[in-house]
C-alpha cells in the first residue's frame, strides 16, 4: 500500500516507478489535492479491503514519504493488519513550520487519528519510523515519537526531510524494499547515515523551529547551547535565521557561507539531496540583496547556477541582482 507524496498530479503515483521494479502487488494512493488525505479514509479503507480480497497477500507493508508517510502510518495502525516504513511522518498536522499547515492543514483534526490513539494502537506488526535530524518539524516528531510510540522502530537519520530521496540516493531505499525483510540499520550503518543526537536536544531543535517559524524571536545563546548543533547543519541554518531576525544580516549570510562550505567538505553532508542544499546559498544571495550586496549576490548566484539546476526562485533572485545565467555578474 504505497501513499504518494504532495504534487503529484492527478493520473500519476508517487514512487510508482520505483516499485514497478519489484515483484509486488501494489496498491497506490494519491491525494493531489495535496490535503494530506481528509475526508478519504473511509474510501481508502473500502478499496484496501477489495483488494486484500481479490489479491489474498501473504503479507501487507504500509509504506509512503511525508504525506504519504502520515497516511501509511495512520491506515497502518488503524488496520493493524501490516507492516508499516513512514519516512517523515507528521504525528502532529498543522504545527508551525510543517509541510501540512504549509498546504493549509490545520492542528489536528478530527480525521486523523490523536496521538493518544496512536500511542495506543498496539499492532503485531512492526512500526518502522525514519526521520531527518537536521529538519526542525522531522526533530520535533522524533521526540513525540520516543515519547508516545513505545512499539516502533525509530531511525533517526543524517538527514533531511526529503530523507526517503536522500536514502535513495545512497542506495539503501532499492535494498530495503526488495524484500522488506532486511532490518534497516544494517543498511544505515555501513552509509554513515545514522545520526547519534540526544532526544532533548533534537524536541528543543523541534521547539525552536515551531517558535521561529511563528515568527518568534529566537534567543541565541539557547541555540548555540545544545549538545547537537555542531553536528546539525539544519540547526545551524536556523542560527543563521534567527542571526538575520535579530538584525545582523550580514553575519548571517557570513554563517550560511561557512555553512555551504561545511555542507560541500562533509562526506554524508554533502550526499543531501540537492533541492534541500541549494537553499542555503540562494538563502545568502536573499539576504545580501537585503544588505545591499549586490555584486556578491551575483557571484553566489553564478555559483549556484554552475552547482544546482536552475529554478524560478533562482531567476528571481539572479533577476533582482542585474544577471541572466549566461551574463558575468556586475555592480
Amino acid at each position: 500500500m504505497v501513499f504518494s507524496q504532495v504534487r503529484v498530479p492527478p493520473g500519476k503515483f508517487g514512487l510508482e516507478r520505483l516499485f514497478a521494479g519489484t515483484r509486488h502487488a501494489c496498491l497506490f494512493f494519491n491525494d493531489p489535492r495535496n490535503r494530506w488525505y481528509l475526508d478519504q479514509q473511509n474510501d481508502i479503507g473500502h478499496l484496501i479491503d477489495k483488494t486484500i480480497d481479490t489479491q489474498k497477500p501473504s503479507r501487507i507493508i504500509y509504506y509512503g514519504s511525508s504525506m504519504g508517510g502520515t497516511a501509511a502510518l495512520h491506515a497502518g495502525l488503524s488496520r493493524r493488519d501490516g507492516d508499516i516504513h513512514a519516512f517523515g511522518a507528521e504525528l502532529l498536522t498543522g504545527q508551525p513550520g510543517s509541510q501540512s499547515l504549509e498546504h493549509g492543514i490545520s492542528a489536528q483534526t478530527a480525521d486523523f487519528l490523536s496521538l493518544e490513539t496512536l500511542a495506543e494502537a498496539n499492532t503485531p506488526h512492526s512500526v518502522h519510523l525514519y526521520y531527518g535530524g537536521f529538519d526542525g518539524t522531522d526533530a520535533a516528531n522524533v521526540a513525540r515519537a520516543a515519547d508516545n510510540l513505545s512499539q516502533t522502530y525509530i531511525h533517526l537519520l543524517a538527514s533531511t526531510h526529503a530523507s526517503h530521496d536522500h536514502l535513495y540516493s545512497r542506495n539503501v531505499i532499492r535494498q530495503l524494499i526488495k524484500t522488506f525483510d532486511r532490518d534497516p540499520q544494517t543498511l544505515l550503518v555501513p552509509k554513515s547515515l545514522l545520526l547519534d543526537a540526544d532526544l532533548a536536544s533534537l524536541s528543543a531543535f523541534g521547539r525552536l523551529w515551531e517558535t521561529f517559524s511563528k515568527g518568534e524571536t529566537l534567543q541565541l545563546d539557547e541555540l548555540k547551547a545544545l549538545p547537537i548543533f555542531n553536528s546539525n547543519p539544519g540547526l545551524q541554518w536556523l542560527y543563521a535565521e534567527a542571526v538575520s531576525q535579530n538584525g545582523d544580516v550580514t553575519k548571517a549570510a557570513h554563517l550560511l557561507e561557512h555553512l555551504d562550505q561545511a555542507i560541500e567538505a562533509q562526506p554524508v553532508w554533502r550526499t543531501l539531496p540537492k533541492r534541500w542544499r541549494k537553499q542555503i546559498p540562494l538563502r545568502r544571495a536573499d539576504m545580501l540583496l537585503d544588505a545591499g550586496y549586490r555584486s556578491q549576490a551575483a557571484h553566489v548566484l553564478e555559483d549556484a547556477f554552475v552547482r544546482f539546476s536552475a529554478d524560478d526562485r533562482m531567476r528571481s533572485l539572479a533577476k533582482r541582482a542585474g544577471f541572466s545565467k549566461a551574463e558575468k555578474p556586475t555592480d
